[in-house]
């Protein structure tokens, strides 16, 4: 097809910006915050009933109520809901557009409602926005523009949306891809990657929780006591005195701010104690490691138990150290199939080719790559304000993101085809 079809598929998918920026509205209003995964089941309901007004084949898949303990690290008793929804036709190729709906906790500080939706200067507010609500809802417009323009597939379009990336994914990409229900030749997560950036890497995480036992005693006599808060902070001012060698440490691959190292952030949870006037015998905090693609995971976890109980033992107090999360770090050569022609069309939209780079967070992608799917990262969305107070997303960004899906997606199911 001619350069010319491309250009008037391109307008015509943009007419459709106002729909999807109602729907990532609607959907920003479903609170679907992880932890613990508040609103699944409203959310999956919601995007099923869209998706069929759509047109679109779909699936609900749950996940097994026994199973959720080993896969949730919060919320355990909470349903996890996946969502596929599909278009096309034939035994073509089959790419994914996979997104996640759950969100971060807003916080506090807003200067809008983090739940409602706000239009303001171009740009949509709310959390989710970047982070990726504004992708997932302009994504399933892209799939009703194509099926509307008639264009005529050879293969399949299918969209995934699933719960709990935020913590992982297990429940979510993960359980779909090992049980099967989930066997594309090529994906595009729509992250937060910036519509002029392609994240074809991402960073590792080992996530841990580390418990001090102490002595409780009355607080009028501390010396009859463990405390283990005193004991927290030493092994955690040791954790930070090791941060430093971190910065002598850089990485080959680039993220859109330039060298990317390795980085620890200690204490996003805490805990102490339980009354004013006890010696706490307990105390807990998290750390999470991120690791550039040189490292090994299992050395980095191996060198944190050892500082972690080394400093335990200086000061001779008991401590408990658990795996909360071990995430790969994960790449796609640049010359897969998806880069190329994501690339191209990217250079199309907006006259001058994208950048390749590597998230500084962990995807979804890591769970494809691991199951021998190409896995590239690209969405509308702005890293600098996704899991932000006010979060937005600029409009403009979703309408250029929906073109570059459209043209992909064209170029790969629908320019050969034989229909």
């Amino acid at each position: 097809m001619s350069l010319d079809y491309k250009r008037e598929i391109a307008e015509q998918v943009s007419d459709y910006i106002d729909e999807a920026v109602e729907l990532a509205k609607e959907l920003i209003e479903i609170p679907t915050v992880n932890p613990p995964g508040d609103e699944y089941e409203e959310c999956a309901s919601f995007l099923v009933s869209r998706a069929r007004e759509y047109g679109l084949e779909t699936l609900t898949i749950r996940v097994p109520e026994e199973q959720l303990p080993s896969l949730t690290l919060w919320g355990s008793t909470l349903p996890r809901v996946n969502v596929l929804a599909r278009w096309g036709a034939g035994d073509g190729p089959k790419i994914n557009v996979h997104c996640h709906y759950d969100v971060v906790p807003p916080g506090k500080g807003w200067s809008v409602e983090p739940f409602k939706g706000v239009i303001r200067e171009g740009r949509l507010y709310g959390r989710g926005a970047s982070d990726m609500k504004g992708a997932l809802a302009a994504s399933l417009v892209v799939a009703k523009a194509l099926k509307d323009l008639k264009i005529k597939p050879w293969g399949h379009l299918i969209l995934s949306f699933t719960p709990d990336e935020e913590t992982g994914g297990r429940a979510g990409a993960e359980f779909l891809l090992t049980n099967g229900y989930l066997k594309p030749d090529m994906t595009i997560i729509p992250e937060p990657s910036e519509v002029y950036n392609i994240w074809n890497a991402h960073k590792g995480a080992v996530w841990m929780e580390v418990i001090l036992h102490g002595k409780a005693a009355h607080a009028s006599r501390p010396k009859e006591g463990i405390n283990a808060f005193y004991a927290m902070i030493h092994v955690a001012s040791t954790l930070m005195k090791n941060r430093e060698k971190l910065e002598s440490i850089t990485s080959a691959y680039r993220s859109i701010w330039g060298a990317e190292k390795p980085t620890i952030n200690i204490g996003g949870i805490c805990s102490s104690g339980g009354a004013v006037n006890v010696v706490p015998e307990r105390a807990r905090f998290t750390i999470d490691r991120r690791l550039i693609p040189e490292e090994s995971m299992e050395e980095v976890e191996d060198e944190l138990r050892k500082v972690i109980e080394d400093s335990a033992k200086e000061i001779n107090v008991d401590v408990e150290v658990r795996t909360l999360l071990r995430a790969e770090a994960s790449s796609t050569p640049k010359n897969a199939f998806i880069c190329g022609v994501l690339s191209r069309n990217v250079e199309m939209v907006l006259g001058k080719p994208p950048t390749f780079t590597l998230c500084p967070g962990v995807l979804d992608m890591r769970h494809f790559v691991r199951a021998g799917i190409d896995c590239v990262s690209y969405g509308p969305g702005l890293m600098k304000t996704a899991h932000a107070i006010d979060e937005y997303i600029n409009i403009e960004d979703i309408s250029t993101y929906m073109k570059v899906l459209a043209l992909t997606v064209y170029d790969v199911l629908a320019q050969f085809s034989p229909y």
